[in-house]
């Protein structure tokens, strides 16, 4: 959780909808795959985020007998009785946690976008911290037709075609603000909160949004959460080891930090032997060999380079094949210098760096007890171990 008084952030999940297009009288959020319903799955994904402080939702109250069971789950959500239309249940609820006094910033997710990652949630809020709203957006691929009568009359350019998604972060005092322009103007058709605050004079800047963040309107696409939560992911974890010797010097990169020592790290890039293993273990789950494949310490271009570049890299391919990190252990091996008082700023820089969560990241220190070249001091290891989900479409 989120402990800075200034940056206090709470979000908001809107679930009070009546689901009409989606043809079935148990409304969408609360249909179950693998019985958990998709608003479980949607709040699953926040309450992962130590970045965020509170979380509310806004329910139908035709919708009791759903909420319920979600209610007695999640104990420390506030559940809020929602209005007639989207716009009507975010103003509820907006204006009920304004009045608290509590929050700075605010997060507006769609409760049928259940395959939200932590990733994209924390790139929102890092994101916002400089800006008054951000949004998540992916760019239109497809070609645009403007059609009248069941025939194309128009092509429209792509090129500045976005799909908005959602979670929208907003500086609370600013979204209110704009809220109120709106309800003076009495204007009601609104589908997302970017658009009241552009329309209220505000900026709205973008990150690039996910594919895989789609919102469940209609039975097909429900279908498709389905295979998506089915059996159509894989487990699996990746061992990485990367041993370095010492040379002269004043300090060495460990886990993205510097540690200072009477030595240095002997090696082609930074050496940051941490963070090799890390991409040795992040490989290993793909199969596609090791850090020296990927990155050869004979080419000029890794010449004393950034190891956390080499880590961006890594994640690049690790996303390519549909993969999300749920968790690396990992243990330096050295005599000297001791590492445990660096251990807190190593997680921290990690998992910044990863968009995980503080709690995946594990990183432990121990010795050899004086034996072999780490015993003399001769060198550091570490060994890395990454569990890794895979996800997988029929």
């Amino acid at each position: 959780m989120n402990k800075k008084k200034n940056n206090r952030l709470a979000v908001v999940i809107l679930a009070s909808g009546s689901s009409e297009r989606f043809g079935d009288p148990t409304p969408k959020q609360y249909q179950k795959i693998n019985n958990k319903t998709i608003l479980e799955y949607s709040i699953e994904k926040f309450i992962k985020s130590n970045k965020i402080n509170s979380i509310y939702i806004a329910y139908n109250k035709k919708h009791k007998k759903y909420i319920l069971p979600i209610k007695k789950k999640f104990k420390t959500i506030s559940f809020i009785l929602g209005g007639t239309s989207r716009q009507s249940s975010a103003s509820k609820v907006l204006n009920f946690i304004y009045r608290k006094k509590l929050y700075r910033y605010v997060l507006i997710h769609d409760s049928v976008r259940p395959f939200v990652t932590i990733s994209l949630v924390n790139k929102v809020i890092n994101k916002l911290m400089l800006n008054k709203g951000v949004i998540p957006a992916i760019q239109i691929n497809d070609s645009i037709k403007v059609i009248n009568k069941k025939k194309v009359v128009k092509n429209l350019d792509r090129s500045n075609v976005f799909v908005s998604q959602t979670p929208q972060g907003f500086i609370l005092n600013n979204l209110i603000e704009a809220y109120k322009k709106i309800e003076i103007n009495k204007l009601h058709n609104y589908t997302d909160d970017a658009q009241i605050f552009v329309d209220a004079g505000f900026r709205v800047d973008i990150i690039k949004g996910e594919s895989s963040n789609f919102k469940i309107t209609e039975k097909n696409d429900f279908n498709k959460a389905k295979k998506m939560y089915s059996n159509d992911s894989l487990m699996k974890v990746g061992q990485g080891l990367d041993v370095h010797a010492f040379t002269a010097g004043k300090n060495f990169k460990l886990f993205g930090i510097n540690i200072p020592y009477n030595k240095s790290i002997k090696a082609h890039s930074d050496g940051d032997v941490g963070v090799h293993a890390l991409i040795d273990a992040i490989l290993g789950t793909l199969s596609v060999g090791d850090i020296g494949t990927h990155f050869p310490d004979n080419d000029k271009k890794y010449k004393n380079i950034n190891s956390l570049s080499l880590l961006k890299k890594t994640i690049k391919i690790l996303q390519k094949n549909k993969g999300e990190i749920v968790h690396i252990d990992n243990t330096v091996v050295c005599e000297k210098p001791k590492i445990n008082k660096y251990i807190s700023k190593m997680r921290k820089v990690i998992a910044d760096f990863l968009d995980l969560d503080i709690k995946s990241v594990s990183i432990k220190a121990t010795t050899t007890e004086k034996l072999g070249f780490i015993g003399r001091n001769d060198g550091i290891a570490v060994f890395s171990i990454a569990t890794i989900n895979f996800y997988y479409e029929k």
